[in-house]
């Protein structure tokens, strides 16, 4: 993919780019102001990529809160139109380079049960299953399969 840019996202700026991208790829952080909250702690990163021969706008995000030598992805999206492209291998590739850099030795995430796209695509990334969490999300409530990925402290950045 030529002339994809991931990048991290301003803190001050970053929900009113994130909340629409997540309200079209069907997620839901309620309301912005609980994003740009959330945003507001430094432990969190948000990554954007871009493609701009597609679009002048990001095209996909990805949310995460570091804490080495723990981090834990709490979202990840990409436009459904652009889906199976890469964007999302690359905006994983990107914070994993700087889990490495900072540390990190296991990042967690928690997915649907239902949403098999996303359950392979993290396992072909390195993520195990770890655990089950029973009526974790709501509106739909539906249940969380927990996964986990394990860096060694060999893992160098690769960048």
């Amino acid at each position: 993919m030529r002339f994809v840019r991931v990048y991290h996202a301003d803190p001050r700026t970053a929900a009113e780019t994130v909340y629409p991208l997540a309200w079209l790829s069907g997620l839901s952080f309620g309301h912005p102001d609980e994003l740009r909250a959330l945003l507001d702690n430094p432990v969190h990163r948000v990554y954007l990529i871009s493609q701009p021969r597609l679009s002048r706008r990001p095209v996909g995000y990805l949310l995460a809160q570091i804490i080495p030598p723990e981090a834990e992805i709490l979202d990840l999206a990409v436009l459904p139109c652009l889906k199976r492209q890469g964007f999302g291998t690359l905006l994983l590739e990107a914070c994993f380079r700087e889990m490495t850099a900072q540390g990190v030795l296991r990042c967690y995430l928690e997915v649907r049960e239902s949403n098999v796209e996303a359950i392979a695509f993290y396992l072909r990334h390195g993520f195990k299953t770890c655990g089950f969490r029973s009526d974790y999300y709501a509106q739909p409530s539906e249940n969380a399969l927990c996964l986990s990925r394990s860096f060694e402290k060999t893992d160098t950045p690769y960048f």
